[in-house]
């Protein structure tokens, strides 16, 4: 036997346990409690649920005393306290000699797993009279325990819910019971209470009766009182209710600063009436609510009402002790409004809010006092002008060969200079190219006071200095480049792609060592540098491979990445022109599948991917005519970044949320970049040129997205692209009436309007169509009401053209130096009216 179970088995304790559990009657009558029928002790077999737990309310019984103490020290070790003592038989059987005297001198713990169930039901059925020798507990001394009192209520309110607080409730007040004001018990009861109450008015009325009593009498208040009734109305929005009580309690007793903030807190958290709230804080004396809820408005991204409250919060003198608790707020605005950002900061400055955090480090910065700040200071008082550091005279100085650097370095010092020009470093260096030397050099520097800057160039040469990259720094110390271009990160990475194709793999280590030493992230930024390196000198399958790669080892794929990627595997577009189709291909369909399926396959990975990156996209389905491919392929996009996202678990989403409060109509929203206004007029556009008749071999299906509604190309109505707008719109974009409008306008003048296109779809669709009226019946059935079919369109096409027509012609002959008087008359004018340009159609009931 282990040491550990022998001395567990020692214990008399567990011994008398080990007789209970083998049926040993006297360990029985130690362990049971008392029952509530004496024909219970007669029954074969005994209830003995969790009579483990009062084993260390046992008592040897074989005489050994002095093993008494093992197990008082077991029931410490249980938790149960010195001084307290879990409830036994002791105080369960009828009442002796002593007991009452023993069990006021300890705290009794009582739990429901030392009573019978038909015990339970007697001791906390208050209303029935006890007959015979029965005695209730909370009608012996133990009757102001309220420990008691709590079990047994716990239990009535779970088997007989409100009936069972009532029975409570009426017992407390016809017994003058004194409830606790502190404390957890205090919190528990009182809160059991106010449940039943807030379903029952009169309940209600009583308790606050009964509070009113014990604190004119005993001047005992249990102090959340008020934010338990006046916040449950405000969270319910029964703001007359909240106002009513609010009056009644404030004159029984005032909420503490603490309290009433807490209370805010929990109304904001759950949505309640803000209005009855604010009505209420302005009759508290209290003004410390601004830290406990703007960060909750933020967190909950609840923007307007955090901007609303902070500018009522401000005007009344409520403001935080430190800038921290607003920062959430600012960034949102500082991102989506920048006006009331700046209104907001203003504000805190105001109000004397605290930004030590940050601004202790520029207050760092600027302690020490310099030669060069003294003389600053002088010059701003003797009006002369401050004459900065001129890093090309500098170089001069120090590439000097007739003074040493040493005198050279103590002149610069002298003169009062602080920091010296990457040029300036650059005569240094080459004055010695050990690196030794050179780190010999800028320590001495750092000793007078004298930094280096932080120019790329200057990095460079401390970095490759120190770890001892001779070929590094002799290239870049003789370069031909000037330091400051090393900032152009367009044209090194231009270097970077011409020292690849050439093989110089000096020179693209160097660029590339430089070009990391910008990025926050080393190793990300290595890996895309390198992804772009590939593209630009290698075909669109090593490409991808390599992306593959990236992915596979958790790379993020930055912007400028997925762009190039795009421009190389669609080819080349000119605008306003379809997409190049070669016999192949690759560049067509093919090129489309490849590039939508790789940005959703980045999107998925957890990369950010920019709704720019899918405009070309969405123009070229457009361009083919595949408009249920473009149906589909607008309605996941508008998923992934619009407010359907917060209803999706998946977790790569998450990079794809922004606000809810944020509307879709805001410039700066996802789903306001991903369809601009020029995009959904192009889209209408679209589906009015795509109803044309196609050629056979044009109508084959289409297999470049991975959707089953995308496989098959027909023909579709002139109002496909109307129908996609009003889809998304039922996703959350916003529609720009004024664009669709105008496209509408822009095909019937083109289709049913004088003149002639010389696009040649334009002309083919101009005869294949049929009259006006059926297609403004198409149009209204799709926008779903009366616009087009309800006025004289005809009529208004044809002015429309006529204005349009004038339009351009005076462009044109502004463009050919002709006044405009001299122009000739086209002949299709005999199309147009001569009236004025009737009133257009308002239209402002579409999508």
């Amino acid at each position: 036997m282990r040491p550990a179970l022998q001395r567990l088995v020692t214990r008399p304790s567990c011994r008398e346990l080990l007789r209970l559990l083998v049926g040993d009657e006297g360990a029985v009558q130690s362990y049971a409690p008392a029952s509530l029928e004496s024909s219970r002790g007669t029954r074969g077999g005994l209830c003995l649920r969790k009579y483990s737990g009062v084993a260390v309310a046992a008592r040897e019984r074989d005489g050994d005393e002095e093993d008494a103490g093992n197990a008082q020290e077991l029931g410490s070790r249980a938790g149960r306290g010195i001084g307290i003592e879990r409830a036994s038989n002791a105080y369960l059987d009828k009442p002796k000699v002593g007991t009452r005297d023993v069990a006021s001198k300890r705290r009794v713990v009582w739990e429901e797993s030392i009573f019978s169930n038909e015990r339970l039901e007697f001791e906390s059925n208050l209303a029935l009279e006890p007959t015979g020798d029965q005695h209730r507990l909370l009608d012996s001394t133990q009757g102001n325990d309220m420990s008691l009192w709590a079990m047994l209520l716990g239990y009535r309110k779970r088997i007989y819910g409100r009936e069972g607080i009532r029975m409570f409730w009426d017992a407390v007040r016809d017994r003058n019971i004194q409830l606790p004001t502190t404390g957890h018990l205090a919190d528990k009861l009182w809160h059991t209470f106010l449940t039943f109450g807030f379903e029952d008015p009169a309940a209600l009325e009583s308790i606050y009766d009964y509070a009113k009593r014990n604190k004119h009498h005993h001047n005992l208040y249990w102090s959340r009182l008020y934010p338990q009734i006046v916040g449950h109305f405000l969270a319910n929005h029964e703001g007359d209710l909240a106002l009513k009580w609010h009056n009644r309690l404030s004159k029984l007793h005032q909420p503490g600063p603490r309290t009433f903030a807490e209370m805010c807190r929990g109304v904001v958290s759950k949505g309640g009436d803000l209005g009855t709230l604010r009505q209420i804080y302005n009759t508290q004396p209290h003004r410390n609510i601004y830290a406990k809820i703007i960060p909750l408005f933020s967190q909950k991204e609840q923007y307007k009402l955090a901007l609303q409250w902070h500018s009522f919060l401000c005007k009344n003198g409520d403001a935080p002790r430190s800038a921290k608790v607003a920062e959430p707020l600012v960034q949102f605005l500082a991102t989506y409004d920048p006006p009331s950002a700046r209104k907001v900061t203003q504000d805190l400055v105001k109000a004397g809010t605290s930004f030590a955090s940050s601004l202790s480090q520029k207050l760092e910065d600027n302690t020490k006092i310099s030669r060069e700040m003294m003389n600053i200071i002088h010059g701003e008082t003797m009006h002369i002008p401050v004459k900065k550091y001129n890093d090309e005279l500098g170089a001069r100085w120090f590439a000097t060969t007739w003074v040493s650097l040493d005198v050279a370095i103590n002149a610069v010092h002298a003169l009062g200079v602080q920091e010296i020009g990457p040029l300036s470093l650059q005569a240094i260096a080459l004055r010695n190219l050990d690196p030794e030397a050179i780190i010999s050099r800028i320590e001495q520097l750092k000793v007078l006071g004298i930094s280096i800057g932080v120019s790329l160039f200057s990095r460079a040469v401390e970095k490759f200095a120190r770890e001892g990259k001779l070929d590094l720094l002799d290239g870049l110390l003789h370069s031909d480049q000037h330091p400051d271009e090393l900032q152009n990160f367009e044209l090194q990475e231009a270097l970077l792609a011409s020292y690849a194709q050439g093989a110089d793999w000096t020179q693209y280590r160097r660029t590339l060592e430089i070009r990391l030493l910008a990025s926050m992230s080393p190793e990300i930024e290595k890996r895309n540098v390198e992804l772009r390196m590939v593209i630009s000198t290698s075909d669109v399958s090593v490409a991808l491979r390599g992306l593959e790669d990236m992915l596979i080892d958790g790379i993020p794929v930055k912007g400028a990445t997925v762009s190039l990627l795009l421009k190389h595997i669609l080819g080349p577009r000119r605008m306003g022109q379809r997409p190049i189709s070669l016999r192949n291909g690759l560049n067509g369909k093919d090129g489309l599948m490849r590039s939508i399926a790789m940005l959703k396959t980045i999107m998925r990975s957890g990369t950010y991917v920019h709704p720019n990156l899918w405009h070309e996209i969405i123009r070229r389905i457009g361009m083919l005519g595949h408009m249920s491919s473009m149906r589909n392929l607008c309605s996941w996009l508008a998923t992934c970044y619009g407010p359907q996202n917060h209803c999706n678990t998946e977790s790569w989403l998450q990079r794809y949320r922004v606000p809810a409060e944020l509307p879709t109509s805001h410039g700066l929203h996802p789903l306001c970049v991903l369809f601009p206004p020029s995009l959904q007029k192009s889209i209408v556009e679209w589906g009015f040129i795509a109803s044309q008749p196609q050629h056979p071999q044009r109508t084959r299906p289409s297999h470049f997205l991975a959707t089953e509604d995308a496989l098959e190309e027909k023909s579709s109505a002139m109002t496909s692209g109307i129908h996609i707008l009003k889809n998304l719109n039922s996703l959350g974009v916003h529609i720009d009436r004024r664009s669709v409008r105008k496209a509408i306008f822009n095909r019937l003048i083109m289709y049913y309007g004088p003149g002639y296109s010389n696009r040649r779809y334009n002309e083919r669709r101009k005869w294949s169509i049929g009259t006006l009226d059926e297609a403004a019946k198409q149009i209204d059935e799709a926008l779903g009401g009366e616009y087009f079919t309800a006025v004289e369109l005809q009529e208004i096409v044809q002015q429309m053209a006529l204005v349009r027509w004038r339009r351009r012609e005076r462009q044109r002959m502004r463009r050919l130096g002709l006044p405009s008087e001299d122009s000739i008359k086209d002949p299709r004018n005999r199309f147009l009216f001569d009236s004025g340009v009737a009133s257009l159609p308002s239209l402002h009931g579409i999508l």
